[in-house]
């Protein structure tokens, strides 16, 4: 009997070893499905993923909470990056059903980044605030501080915006460049010239931003008055056939020749601004083009310019007409001369223009006898007043 006891144990012995042995080898099979989801995720192959982490939770049995919660959490990643529909409603249950798993950062994360990336800028700061930067790995920390700092930008945001870029624009990372150019950007718009300059400079040797920034150091200098740094720094730019900003950068560099009173290259710049220009001409920019001419004594050219001008009254009006008389004398056409300087001296914008003008209206009509005697009279009458 004592024997028989002995044999029953040892057999019931045999079969729990056994059935340990077959669970044991059930579960390091699972544990292997499970290793490869995450290595084929891992390698970005997120649909080959996605399928396994579906193949290991139809094989899960119960009591495995935990393996459970992490191929949820995977499977859900998988469908963000691939863009799937169901997306949002993966990523959404999870947070739902598990919001004290250790990976409810990163679940916020992914929901936060697919909101950025449908451009839905207002729901992504939503999810994207709701993350504790210690659930997050190093780069992907930088990845989150530069998605809300560009949410924030796209909301029009900017004070909330800077402080995201601020962090990461001096730190070693991927997304320092781009979070430099965007609160460089912010600087500018805001009128922070000397911070916006510091910030493009650095750029300047950037792969992605190197075409970019040119055009708003030329700007800074130009708004700064720094005219001397924008005629030696921009005019390659201005004579760049292959950008759309040429004309633009033209403009400026001949407009700061001009302030500086080198009125020859100031022509030669306005002339490349106005070949390439699509768009009509402001009044302007008349000005501009018709006085580097009068100044470099072209004056049948500066009076086509200047005709164009006087259709208002206004300063312009009073400084174009004052100038176009002197082009008209200069080109011995003392009757037009002599209606500019009228219409010059009728406008009370610049009073020493005004009665330069009348002096010179009622001495053309004096000489010329234009009119009755008597108007000329008037005339300077009118000056002496």
């Amino acid at each position: 009997m004592k024997k028989f006891k002995i044999i029953v144990y040892l057999l019931a012995c045999i079969f729990h070893l056994s059935a340990l042995a077959q669970e044991s080898k059930s579960f390091s099979s699972l544990n292997s499905t499970y290793e490869k989801g995450l290595e084929l995720y891992q390698k970005g192959m997120y649909a080959d993923a996605q399928k396994t982490f579906e193949q290991y939770m139809v094989k899960l049995p119960q009591g495995y909470h935990q393996q459970r919660v992490s191929a949820e959490f995977y499977r859900a990643m998988c469908a963000i990056a691939l863009n799937n529909s169901d997306a949002e409603y993966l990523i959404g249950q999870f947070i739902q059903n598990y919001p004290e798993s250790q990976l409810i950062d990163q679940a916020y994360f992914g929901m936060g980044k697919m909101q950025y990336q449908q451009k839905k800028y207002t729901q992504a700061v939503y999810w994207l605030t709701k993350i504790d930067k210690n659930g997050l790995e190093k780069d992907t920390r930088f990845e989150w501080q530069f998605m809300l700092g560009y949410c924030y930008f796209m909301t029009n945001d900017y004070e909330a915006a800077n402080r995201w870029f601020y962090q990461i624009k001096d730190i070693d990372n991927i997304f320092a460049a781009p979070a430099t150019y965007y609160y460089s950007h912010i600087a500018y718009l805001q009128k922070k010239y000397a911070t916006a300059l510091k910030g493009f400079e650095k750029l300047q040797n950037d792969e992605l931003f190197a075409p970019l920034v040119p055009y708003y150091i030329t700007h800074i200098y130009y708004l700064q008055s720094d005219y001397g740094k924008v005629t030696t720094y921009s005019p390659r730019l201005a004579k760049d056939n292959t950008n759309k900003r040429a004309p633009e950068i033209a403009k400026i560099v001949g407009d700061a020749f001009f302030k500086l009173k080198q009125f020859d290259s100031s022509l030669a710049y306005l002339k490349i601004y106005e070949e390439k220009n699509k768009q009509q001409l402001s009044r302007e920019d008349l000005y501009l083009l018709g006085f580097a001419y009068y100044k470099n004594a072209k004056y049948t050219e500066a009076s086509k310019y200047l005709e164009r001008i006087a259709t208002v009254d206004d300063s312009l009006s009073q400084n174009a007409n004052y100038h176009l008389a002197d082009c008209y004398l200069k080109l011995n056409n003392k009757n037009k001369a002599r209606q500019a300087f009228g219409l010059a001296s009728k406008l009370d914008f610049d009073k020493v223009i005004k009665e330069d003008a009348l002096f010179n209206f009622a001495k053309l009509t004096y000489e010329q006898l234009y009119a009755p005697f008597n108007e000329a009279i008037d005339a300077f009458n009118a000056y002496i007043k």
